[in-house]
C-alpha cells in the first residue's frame, strides 16, 4: 500500500499543467475613456454620461452624480481567444465612498451572454488594489470561445463611488502534460561517431521530433566517461582533447524539455578512433597530351626540399554570389556539368581531370533585397531565411544555393564557408541591405545585434542540422571598407548588396556573435574581416584599417583576438599589377602576420581595373590570376585562395564559369581562368603543405613576374610532390628537379605534367621520370605531379591493387606497341611472369581489407 501512494502521489504531480510565463496582451492606463459606457442620466453636459468622468489619471464612476442611479463601463478588447491558455483581467480601483462590490467580468464579445463572472467581497476604500478574475481554456470546458475576441466589463453597481486607474489582461499558455518520450525511441545515429582529425570525433545523432516539447540530447562515452557531452540541443557532438589511437564508444539518446523529462532509449554503441584526418588523392594518370621530356640542357634547378615545410593549405575555392540562386535550379543535367567543372576531381575517358577540382565554396548569407526590388540588376539580389512576414524562419528559402552546396558536398567539397555583404534589411538603419550617408560608422542597428548574431547562429544550424554541412567560418562583414551608399543620382536604390563597419562595430558584433556561437556548441570560426585591399590589414590610417593591429594586439581598443581564430582574411584586389602591389605589399603583410603569429587566407579576387571588363576565353587572362594566386602562395604564404564568382553571367574577367543570364534554363561555358585555377586546386589538396623550391638561378620574386614563376607543395606521406609553374615568357623553359628529404621508401621517381595553355585544358601529358629535364611551353600554366610509383602499381594509381592485376593480364604477352604494364626488366619490353613478380612483391592485404594495399 504505501507503493501504491508513492505513485499516486507522482501522478499527480505529473499531472499539473506547465505554463508560460504570462504575457500582458492588454493595458489601459485609463488617462482617456475608450470604452463604451451607459447610465441612466440624461442631463449630463460634456463627453461624459451621467457619473463617468476621466480626471487626471483614473476614471471615476459614481452613481449619484446627476442623478445616474447606475454606471456601466465595457470593451472589446481585441485578443483573440486562444486554447491551452489563461486569461487573467487585472483591475486596479479604490472605493471613495461605502466600500461595496463591484462585478467585473469578460465576455464574449460575439456572445455577450457567455461571460465569466468574478465579484470582490470589498474594494479597499484607503488605497488603490489590484482585483483579478481568471479563466482557462484548457482541456474542453471553454471550446465555444476559442477564436473569438475577448470583452470586459466594469459594473460599480448601484450607489458607488468608484475610481478605476488601470486594467490590463495577461495570457499564459498552458503546455498539454507531457508524457511521451521524442521519437525515434530508441535514438538511432544519422552520422555515426568519426574522427575529424588526431584529438577530436564528431558525430550526430537523428533529429528527434516531440509534438509537445523541444528536444535535448546526451552523448555517453562508454569507454571513456570524461568525454560525454552533457544535455544539449544540438544533435551534433564534437569531443576535443582526445588520445590519438585509442578506441571511444558512443551511444546518444534525448528527452524532451517538459518537467518531465521524457527520455527515449540509448542507440546502438558505435565507436571511432581519433586519427590524423586524410584526404583521398585525386588520381594521377599520364595522358595524350605529348611529351615534354627534353634533351636541351635545363636552363634551371629547382632543389624541392620535403623537410622545409611552410604553411598548411586548406584548400582553393569561389563563392556563390549571385549565380547559384538561378542555375541551382536549371535542369538537372546541367547545373551537374557545371558542378563537375568547378568541383570534380574524377577523370575523363582520356585520362584529363574533369573539372578544377575546387575543394572551398564560400556561400552568401543574404540580406533580403530580393524583397525590395531596389537593387537594380536582379542576379545581384540576395533572399534570406525569412518568410514572407519578415518575422519567422521558412527554411525552404534559398533552394539554388542549398542545391549547389549540396553538389559541391557530392563531389568531395568538404571546407565550407560563409559570409554576409549586409545585415537582413530587417536589421538595418535604413532598412536597406546597403548604406546611405545618414547610418554613420554602420548600416547595422546596434539595437539589433543580438538579433543578427541569433540568425546567422540559426542558419548555421540550420545547415549543420538538416543540409550536413558544417561552416567551418563565418565571416559577417565584407569589404567594410567601402562607404557602400545608396546610388546619388537614384537614392534608394544601389548596385549590390553592402555594409561598412569601423572597427569599434566589427570587435562589437564579434563580442556578441562569439557566446552566440559557443551557446550553440557551433564549432563555426568567426572570420574577419574580409578586407577589401590587402593593405587595409596592415596600414592605411582611420577607423577602418590597421585591422591586424586594432584585432589582435591587447593595446588597442578592438583586440578581439580572444575570439578568433589566429588568421585574417582579406581580398587581393588592385594589387595585382605592379612588383610593388605583388610583392612589396604582400612581403609587408606577411611581416605584420607574422608580428602577431597569424595565417592568412585570400578570400575573393577576380581581375578588376581597366582590364576587367570583357569576358576572354584566352590564355592572357588566366596567366594573368596565376601570376596572383603565385604571389599571394608564396609572398603572403596564404592558406587558402579562393575566386570571385564561380559562376558569372557577365561580361567581365569574373567567373570561372560563364552562363546565360537565364532563371530556369540557359547554356553555359568553362574558361581559361577555371584550369589556371585548377593547376592549383585539383593538386594542392587540403592538408597539404607548401615546401621550399630553391631555384639554381637565385632569382628575385620581382624578376620572374614576367617569365618562370614556380611552387612546390606536399602532403604529409609524401606520396605526391606537386609545383606550379607558371611560364609568361614566349620562350620554351627547359627545367631539372632534385628531390630532397624523401623518405628511404618512397622516393620519386615518375611525374606526370598537366599543361594549361591557349589550346590545352588542364591536359594531362605522358609519363615521365624524376630525373627527366621538362620543358615548359611557353604562355602556359604546367602542375608537375611527382610521386613514388611502386614496381607493381602498372596503373599508376598510387595503389597495388586488383587494377594492376588487371592491367597486367591485359597486356600479358603481347608484343604491341601499348605495353603499359612492363616494367622493363632486362631490357625486354615484354609483359611476362617477370612483371608479376614484382607485383606480387608490393602486393600485400591488410588485416581488415578486402583489396591490395601498397607495401
Amino acid at each position: 500500500m504505501k507503493m501504491a501512494k508513492v505513485v499516486l502521489i507522482a501522478l499527480m504531480v505529473l499531472a499539473v499543467p506547465q505554463t508560460a510565463p504570462a504575457a500582458v496582451v492588454f493595458n489601459d492606463d485609463m488617462s482617456t475613456l475608450n470604452w463604451n459606457e451607459a447610465s441612466n442620466a440624461s442631463n449630463e453636459p460634456g463627453p461624459y454620461t451621467g457619473g463617468i468622468r476621466v480626471l487626471g489619471d483614473h476614471v471615476q464612476m459614481c452613481s449619484w452624480w446627476d442623478n445616474a442611479g447606475y454606471t456601466i463601463i465595457w470593451r472589446s478588447t481585441g485578443v483573440i481567444i486562444k486554447d491551452n491558455s489563461i486569461y487573467t483581467m487585472t483591475v486596479r480601483m479604490i472605493s471613495y465612498d461605502n466600500g461595496h462590490t463591484v462585478p467585473f467580468h469578460f465576455y464574449n464579445v460575439t456572445n455577450g451572454s457567455q461571460i465569466v463572472r468574478y465579484t470582490p467581497p470589498s474594494v479597499s476604500t484607503s488605497s488603490y488594489t489590484d482585483y483579478s478574475v481568471s479563466f482557462s481554456t484548457e482541456g474542453t470546458a471553454r471550446d465555444y470561445l476559442i477564436g473569438h475576441k475577448l470583452g470586459m466589463t466594469i459594473d460599480p453597481g448601484w450607489w458607488n463611488n468608484l475610481a478605476v486607474t488601470n486594467v490590463s489582461i495577461t495570457e499564459e499558455t498552458v503546455a498539454p502534460n507531457d508524457t511521451t518520450p521524442p521519437t525515434p525511441n530508441p535514438m538511432t545515429w544519422r552520422t555515426p561517431p568519426r574522427a575529424a582529425n588526431a584529438l577530436s570525433i564528431t558525430m550526430t545523432a537523428t533529429t528527434a521530433d516531440d509534438d509537445l516539447s523541444e528536444v535535448e540530447y546526451l552523448f555517453e562515452c562508454t569507454t571513456h566517461p570524461e568525454a560525454s557531452s552533457t544535455w544539449q540541443t544540438s544533435p551534433t557532438y564534437t569531443c576535443y582533447e582526445l588520445r590519438e589511437g585509442q578506441v571511444y564508444a558512443f551511444r546518444v539518446k534525448a528527452q524532451d524539455t517538459s518537467p518531465n523529462h521524457n527520455e527515449t532509449g540509448f542507440s546502438a554503441i558505435a565507436s571511432a578512433v581519433p586519427v590524423a584526418r586524410t584526404y583521398d588523392y585525386p588520381p594521377i594518370r599520364p595522358g595524350a597530351g605529348g611529351n615534354l621530356a627534353t634533351t636541351n640542357a635545363a636552363q634551371l634547378t629547382v632543389t624541392i626540399d620535403v623537410s622545409d615545410q611552410k604553411q598548411t593549405i586548406r584548400g582553393f575555392g569561389a563563392s556563390d554570389c549571385w549565380s547559384a540562386q538561378y542555375v541551382g535550379l536549371w535542369p538537372s543535367a546541367k547545373r551537374n556539368k557545371i558542378a563537375d567543372l568547378l568541383f570534380e576531381t574524377g577523370l575523363d575517358g582520356d585520362d584529363n581531370p574533369i573539372g578544377a577540382g575546387l575543394s572551398i565554396w564560400r556561400t552568401n548569407i543574404g540580406a533580403g533585397s530580393a524583397r525590395q526590388s531596389n537593387v537594380s540588376d536582379p542576379w545581384r539580389r540576395a533572399d534570406f531565411y525569412y518568410d514572407t512576414s519578415l518575422t519567422a524562419y521558412d527554411w525552404t528559402r534559398c533552394p539554388g544555393q542549398r542545391a549547389f552546396i549540396q553538389m559541391a558536398k557530392a563531389r568531395g567539397v568538404e571546407y565550407f564557408k560563409a559570409f554576409c555583404n549586409s545585415p537582413p534589411i530587417t536589421m538595418t538603419r535604413n532598412g536597406y541591405a546597403f548604406c546611405d550617408p545618414d547610418v554613420g560608422d554602420t548600416n547595422l542597428d546596434p539595437g539589433k545585434r543580438d538579433a543578427f548574431a541569433a540568425y546567422l547562429a540559426d542558419v548555421i544550424a540550420f545547415y549543420a542540422d538538416f543540409e550536413g554541412v558544417e561552416f567551418a567560418s563565418i565571416s559577417p562583414f565584407n569589404e567594410p571598407e567601402w562607404d557602400w551608399n545608396e546610388d546619388p543620382a537614384k537614392p534608394g536604390h544601389a548596385g549590390q548588396e553592402g555594409c561598412r563597419y569601423s572597427n569599434t562595430e566589427m570587435a562589437a558584433f564579434v563580442k556578441v556573435l562569439y557566446p552566440e556561437l559557443q551557446s550553440r556548441a557551433l564549432h563555426t570560426q568567426i572570420d574577419v574581416c574580409d578586407s577589401g585591399q590587402i593593405d587595409y590589414l596592415y596600414s592605411r590610417g582611420g577607423f577602418r584599417a590597421n585591422h591586424i593591429y586594432e584585432f589582435f594586439d591587447n593595446a588597442s581598443g578592438n583586440y578581439i583576438g580572444d575570439r578568433l581564430p589566429a588568421a585574417i582574411s582579406s581580398h587581393s584586389y588592385w594589387t595585382d599589377t605592379t612588383s610593388y602591389g605583388l610583392i612589396t605589399m604582400r612581403q609587408l603583410l606577411r611581416n605584420a602576420l607574422d608580428n602577431y603569429g597569424l595565417d592568412y587566407e585570400q578570400t575573393e579576387y577576380c581581375i578588376l581595373g581597366d582590364y576587367g571588363p570583357n569576358r576572354d576565353f584566352g590564355i592572357d587572362p588566366a596567366l594573368y590570376i596565376a601570376r596572383t594566386i603565385h604571389c599571394d602562395m608564396t609572398i603572403a604564404e596564404a592558406v587558402s585562395w579562393q575566386w570571385w564568382l564561380g559562376v558569372s553571367p557577365y561580361n567581365y574577367k569574373d567567373g570561372l564559369v560563364y552562363v546565360d543570364k537565364s532563371d530556369t534554363d540557359g547554356d553555359y561555358c568553362d574558361s581559361k581562368m577555371l584550369w589556371a585555377v585548377g593547376n592549383y586546386a585539383r593538386f594542392i589538396r587540403p592538408g597539404m603543405k607548401q615546401i621550399g623550391a630553391a631555384r639554381s638561378d637565385n632569382a628575385l620574386p620581382a624578376d620572374t613576374l614576367e617569365s618562370l614563376m614556380l611552387s612546390s607543395y606536399c602532403n604529409d606521406s609524401n606520396v605526391v610532390i606537386v609545383t606550379v609553374l607558371v611560364n609568361r615568357s614566349a620562350q620554351n623553359k627547359p627545367v631539372r628537379f632534385d628531390y630532397r628529404s624523401l623518405p628511404l621508401n618512397k622516393p620519386v621517381n615518375y611525374v606526370v605534367p598537366y599543361v594549361t595553355s591557349a589550346s590545352e585544358n588542364l591536359t594531362a601529358y605522358a609519363l615521365l621520370k624524376s630525373d627527366d629535364t621538362i620543358n615548359i611551353p611557353p604562355r602556359s600554366v604546367v602542375t608537375i605531379a611527382s610521386m613514388h610509383i611502386a614496381p607493381g602499381d602498372f596503373d599508376k594509381d598510387l595503389d597495388v591493387d586488383f587494377d594492376d592485376l588487371m592491367t597486367l593480364a591485359s597486356q600479358w604477352l603481347q608484343t604491341g606497341p601499348d605495353l603499359s604494364a612492363d616494367i622493363v626488366i632486362d631490357d625486354h619490353h615484354i609483359v611476362n611472369f617477370k612483371d608479376f613478380a614484382k607485383l606480387a612483391e608490393d602486393w600485400s592485404f591488410g588485416p581488415s581489407q578486402g583489396h591490395a594495399d601498397p607495401d
